[in-house]
């Protein structure tokens, strides 16, 4: 996938020079890195990060930018899945949305 992204944003950025992404809520940055580190290997360069909800994990410098903008700022609990109540009280996963369905995968594997 990461190979993908960077052919598509190499061909935006040959093609018009910017970029923009939209993220609408960042949790652990990743998939910001991921398109940044794409552009910054095309030969661009990335002046600010921003989304519509921060969950307050990282910040400006954990994504190596200068700005980091975002309109609401949320903290919502998570947990290792040892110590989730949730798991606790048997509360099915959300296999929809998020990692559901990739922690599933990991923990019949095992």
């Amino acid at each position: 996938m990461a190979d993908q992204r960077q052919a598509e944003t190499r061909s935006i950025i040959e093609a018009c020079g910017a970029l923009s992404e939209d993220d609408h809520v960042v949790n652990t940055g990743y998939s910001l890195r991921l398109t940044m580190d794409a552009i910054r290997s095309c030969g661009g360069e990335v002046v600010a990060a921003a989304t519509w909800i921060s969950r307050g994990n990282v910040g400006a410098s954990d994504l190596d930018v200068d700005r980091y903008v975002f309109l609401d700022e949320v903290s919502l609990p998570s947990w290792p899945a040892e110590t989730c109540p949730l798991c606790e009280k048997g509360m099915s996963v959300n296999t929809r949305f998020a990692h559901g369905a990739d922690y599933l995968a990991e923990r019949t594997s095992k």
